[in-house]
């Protein structure tokens, strides 16, 4: 069995802060879908603490910070889950070394990847044991190399937010992640580089 110890949920905004971009309708089902998986890997894997970065939301106490229901009592139980946010690995090295890190966030092609506690900086900087994801708890706006505002430009309509399929993980360009089934209903990736 695999075990995780850190989850790392990269900007997974509010949704009463976000833009009139944003389909925000749309995002509150979008996160709730990922919440209910991260709640079922918190439980199979036996992760005791959660990073919130959501940067910008000044260590939480802004409006952008994570949405509320990533928050949620039911999904990270105070009595057994430990709190945390963090927007550099250097921060707070002891959540990270030698740890298994489950990263969730948006955007796959992006921030996911480019923030200070992204999949990249995670594995340059060595500390972790492995760092893992999922489709189910990853999302984006647009294909790679899109940025909000292009993709907005381009559709004209409120962005949704898009879940990662496996076939993203697979044909990812820029990294090899390798496909563990943890049990009938939930998969991870661990990503290498």
């Amino acid at each position: 069995m695999i075990k995780l110890d850190t989850l790392v949920l990269i900007d997974l905004f509010n949704t009463d802060s976000m833009s009139k971009k944003y389909d925000t309708s749309q995002h509150k089902e979008a996160y709730k879908n990922m919440a209910m998986y991260i709640e079922g890997l918190r439980i199979i894997t036996g992760i005791t603490d959660v990073v919130f970065a959501a940067y910008g939301s000044g260590h939480e106490l802004y409006p952008t910070n994570t949405d509320y229901i990533f928050k949620d009592n039911a999904l990270f139980p105070r009595d057994s889950i430990t709190r945390h946010t963090v927007y550099d690995i250097e921060d707070k090295p002891e959540l990270f070394e030698n740890k298994g890190i489950l990263v969730a966030g948006v955007s796959f092609y992006t921030c996911f990847r480019q923030r200070n506690t992204g999949i990249f900086n995670l594995l340059e900087s060595e500390l972790p044991r492995d760092v893992w994801s999922a489709p189910e708890i990853t999302g984006y706006y647009g294909a790679q190399g899109s940025t909000i505002d292009s993709v907005f430009e381009e559709t004209k309509t409120h962005l949704q937010l898009i879940t990662a399929t496996k076939q993203d993980f697979r044909s990812d360009p820029n990294l090899r992640w390798r496909k563990v089934e943890l049990d009938d209903t939930h998969s991870i990736f661990k990503a290498e580089k």
